[in-house]
């Protein structure tokens, strides 16, 4: 859940009205406006805009480390990686089957004619002793 105006160092709930009628809704975008941009808001002089941005870039680099690297940014492109993941692995899957098919396949022919080679022996044998 992202960071509220409100966990920032040095914003009350006059500002975070200030800051909101400007323009800037989350701490986000606090963190990445300039200094020229929060002085044009009421109660913000330039020494209190440099240390609310760097407050916020604060918070932001705080509420990031502390998220974990796992969690997957909720969005479309995201389902879609995950669902072409899900049919990768379906398809090697079904092509280690195939594969293990065609290899017994192999091997089953080759015991068949293992098999026919001694039948024919065993019987050359047979005419031979007669």
């Amino acid at each position: 859940m992202p960071a509220s105006l409100l966990e920032v160092k040095g914003i009350g709930p006059a500002s975070v009205e200030q800051l909101e009628a400007a323009g800037v809704a989350t701490v986000k975008q606090l963190a990445v406006a300039t200094i020229e941009q929060l002085t044009a808001v009421p109660g913000f002089g330039g020494i209190r805009a440099k240390q609310i941005i760097d407050n916020a870039r604060q918070l932001t680099a705080a509420v990031a480390a502390a998220a974990p690297a796992t969690q997957p940014a909720v969005g479309k492109k995201e389902k879609t990686s995950k669902k072409k993941v899900v049919k990768k692995k379906a398809k090697k899957t079904k092509e280690k089957k195939a594969k293990s098919k065609k290899e017994k396949e192999k091997k089953d022919k080759k015991e068949k004619k293992g098999k026919k080679k001694e039948e024919k022996n065993k019987s050359k044998k047979k005419a031979k002793k007669k």
